[in-house]
């Protein structure tokens, strides 16, 4: 199991969460019988896109009589951007899925 989360936490692998949580040989039989965890998602921070950007758009910088005719210059501007280019490179960080699975003591003792 790789990339998941444990309580809100992100883990990387079962080792990552056994040192987190101080869980040897000598402390496994203490612990619960499992672990319920959601497995991780990789997305992108953002998807940048046209409609995006013009929600975002300081509205009183605008001329008040022109404002219509701004938005679309705006938008006819942003068609020339590949969003699908720009969305490649933008970071991209793990997040908890609805997915959820159990670490069990068997799974445990498998990693000591």
């Amino acid at each position: 199991m790789e990339n998941f989360f444990y309580a809100g936490k992100f883990y990387s692998d079962i080792e990552e969460l056994m040192e987190d949580l101080e869980i040897d040989e000598e402390t496994i039989e203490s612990m619960p019988d499992f672990y319920q965890c959601k497995k991780g998602k990789l997305e992108p921070l953002v998807e940048l896109d046209a409609e995006w950007i013009l929600e975002r758009i300081d509205e009183e910088r605008f001329s008040e009589d022109n404002n219509e005719r701004e938005y679309e210059r705006i938008n006819e501007a942003l068609s020339s951007v590949d969003f699908a280019k720009v969305n490649e490179k933008i970071p991209k960080m793990w997040y908890e899925s609805y997915e959820k699975f159990e670490i069990t003591k068997a799974d445990l003792y498998e990693h000591l």
